[in-house]
């Protein structure tokens, strides 16, 4: 998947299933089927054409926005990369790298590296999660 967070995690939810099966569900979930808000850290390249890596690169700058305003309130050490407490690193729309204000593009690619300072509230992805997620994929034709 174009935008996973892991690609080995992404692999391993796909791997069961024969070449063509399903084909286009792994394009056009992308990043979103592997995305956990919950637990965003990861480096991202995503594709604006794909809705869901599109949908997955609004929600990282909203979950920034959110850290930093966070951090900001309560003080201290600012390690980010440009200062702002921001957690998007390296962030590059159409190779064009943004250090504060980072727009999300219609068109083109976006890539970034998130390093939140929130720790994993949960998994990434359960065995429940990924159970009912290979029942979804099975029933597809």
């Amino acid at each position: 998947l174009a935008g996973a967070v892991d690609a080995a995690d992404t692999a391993a939810v796909f791997a069961w299933a024969p070449p063509g099966y399903c084909s286009g569900v792994s394009d056009k979930a992308a990043a979103a089927a592997v995305f956990n808000p919950l637990n965003p850290s990861g480096s991202y390249v995503l594709s604006m054409r794909n809705p869901g890596d599109r949908h997955v690169a609004l929600n990282l700058v909203a979950l920034n926005e959110w850290e930093r305003q966070k951090a900001g309130a309560i003080g201290g050490g600012d390690p980010s990369q440009f200062g702002g407490y921001h957690v998007l690193r390296d962030f590059k729309a159409n190779g064009v790298v943004h250090q504060q204000r980072f727009e999300v593009p219609w068109f083109g690619v976006v890539r970034a590296h998130y390093v939140s300072r929130q720790p994993p509230t949960s998994p990434a992805l359960t065995d429940a999660a990924l159970t009912e997620l290979v029942g979804v994929l099975e029933s597809c034709t």
